[in-house]
Protein backbone atom coordinates (compact mmCIF):
# COMPACT_ATOMS: atom_id res chain seq x y z
CA UNK A 1 0.00 0.00 0.00
CA UNK A 2 1.19 3.88 -0.35
CA UNK A 3 1.38 6.28 2.13
CA UNK A 4 1.85 9.54 1.80
CA UNK A 5 4.35 9.44 4.87
CA UNK A 6 6.07 6.45 5.94
CA UNK A 7 8.52 7.11 8.95
CA UNK A 8 10.75 3.84 10.06
CA UNK A 9 13.04 3.55 13.01
CA UNK A 10 13.17 7.04 13.51
CA UNK A 11 16.08 8.53 15.79
CA UNK A 12 17.51 10.99 16.88
CA UNK A 13 20.30 12.12 19.13
CA UNK A 14 21.41 15.73 19.98
CA UNK A 15 24.74 16.02 21.39
CA UNK A 16 24.68 18.60 24.42
CA UNK A 17 27.07 20.29 26.77
CA UNK A 18 27.27 18.34 30.31
CA UNK A 19 25.05 20.20 32.56
CA UNK A 20 25.73 20.99 36.36
CA UNK A 21 29.83 20.70 36.17
CA UNK A 22 31.40 22.06 39.33
CA UNK A 23 34.34 24.54 39.53
CA UNK A 24 37.01 22.42 37.91
CA UNK A 25 35.50 20.96 35.73
CA UNK A 26 34.25 24.30 34.15
CA UNK A 27 37.67 25.28 34.05
CA UNK A 28 38.49 22.03 32.16
CA UNK A 29 35.56 22.84 29.90
CA UNK A 30 37.43 25.55 28.72
CA UNK A 31 39.96 23.37 27.14
CA UNK A 32 38.51 20.03 26.59
CA UNK A 33 34.39 20.38 25.99
CA UNK A 34 32.34 17.44 27.71
CA UNK A 35 29.35 16.65 26.01
CA UNK A 36 26.29 14.27 26.39
CA UNK A 37 23.99 12.82 24.56
CA UNK A 38 20.55 13.33 24.71
CA UNK A 39 17.85 11.15 22.82
CA UNK A 40 14.79 13.31 21.28
CA UNK A 41 13.41 10.46 19.54
CA UNK A 42 13.60 6.65 20.30
CA UNK A 43 13.13 4.54 17.46
CA UNK A 44 9.65 5.69 16.22
CA UNK A 45 7.80 4.62 13.22
CA UNK A 46 4.25 5.56 11.65
CA UNK A 47 2.56 5.12 8.33
CA UNK A 48 0.01 7.73 7.20
CA UNK A 49 -2.52 6.94 4.57
CA UNK A 50 -3.55 9.22 1.29
CA UNK A 51 -6.68 11.48 2.84
CA UNK A 52 -6.34 10.52 6.56
CA UNK A 53 -5.60 13.70 9.11
CA UNK A 54 -3.79 13.22 12.15
CA UNK A 55 -2.98 15.33 15.47
CA UNK A 56 0.68 14.91 16.59
CA UNK A 57 0.43 15.88 20.38
CA UNK A 58 2.46 15.85 23.12
CA UNK A 59 4.34 17.24 26.24
CA UNK A 60 6.85 20.00 25.82
CA UNK A 61 10.15 18.71 25.01
CA UNK A 62 9.17 15.43 23.66
CA UNK A 63 9.98 15.78 20.15
CA UNK A 64 7.16 16.81 18.09
CA UNK A 65 9.03 20.11 16.30
CA UNK A 66 12.34 17.52 15.57
CA UNK A 67 10.05 14.77 14.24
CA UNK A 68 8.52 17.53 12.14
CA UNK A 69 11.86 19.22 10.93
CA UNK A 70 13.07 15.67 10.06
CA UNK A 71 10.03 15.16 7.76
CA UNK A 72 10.67 18.16 6.50
CA UNK A 73 14.66 17.82 6.01
CA UNK A 74 15.26 20.86 7.90
CA UNK A 75 17.03 18.07 10.85
CA UNK A 76 18.86 15.01 9.52
CA UNK A 77 18.00 11.80 11.87
CA UNK A 78 20.46 9.75 13.88
CA UNK A 79 19.46 6.63 12.17
CA UNK A 80 15.97 5.90 10.22
CA UNK A 81 14.10 6.35 7.02
CA UNK A 82 11.83 8.65 6.19
CA UNK A 83 9.92 7.82 2.74
CA UNK A 84 12.10 5.13 2.26
CA UNK A 85 15.02 7.29 2.51
CA UNK A 86 17.87 7.99 4.65
CA UNK A 87 17.46 11.89 4.46
CA UNK A 88 21.13 12.91 5.20
CA UNK A 89 22.02 10.76 2.15
CA UNK A 90 20.08 11.58 -0.30
CA UNK A 91 18.57 14.60 1.18
CA UNK A 92 17.70 16.57 -3.16
CA UNK A 93 15.83 13.40 -3.59
CA UNK A 94 14.35 13.32 -0.23
CA UNK A 95 13.01 17.34 -0.10
CA UNK A 96 11.58 16.46 -3.52
CA UNK A 97 8.93 14.38 -1.68
CA UNK A 98 7.82 16.60 1.30
CA UNK A 99 7.45 19.91 2.32
CA UNK A 100 5.71 21.95 5.03
CA UNK A 101 4.31 25.26 5.14
CA UNK A 102 5.45 26.80 9.17
CA UNK A 103 2.68 29.18 10.00
CA UNK A 104 3.74 31.80 12.92
CA UNK A 105 1.69 34.31 15.06
CA UNK A 106 3.19 37.33 13.11
CA UNK A 107 2.29 35.86 9.56
CA UNK A 108 -1.13 33.88 9.71
CA UNK A 109 -4.17 36.86 10.06
CA UNK A 110 -6.57 35.00 12.58
CA UNK A 111 -9.74 36.83 11.32
CA UNK A 112 -9.77 34.42 8.66
CA UNK A 113 -9.77 30.85 7.72
CA UNK A 114 -6.20 29.64 7.58
CA UNK A 115 -6.14 28.60 3.68
CA UNK A 116 -6.91 31.99 3.52
CA UNK A 117 -4.44 33.66 5.41
CA UNK A 118 -2.46 31.49 3.39
CA UNK A 119 -3.13 33.21 0.34
CA UNK A 120 -3.44 36.46 1.42
CA UNK A 121 0.30 36.44 2.48
CA UNK A 122 1.85 35.11 -0.61
CA UNK A 123 0.35 37.41 -2.63
CA UNK A 124 2.04 40.22 -2.12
Amino acid sequence: MNYHILVENLTKVFRIPKPDLTKWEKFKNIFVKQWIQKTVLDNISFKIKPGEIVGYLGLNGVGKSTTIKILTGVLFPTSGKVLNFIPSEKRYEFRKQIGVIFGHKSILEWDIKTIESLFFTTTW
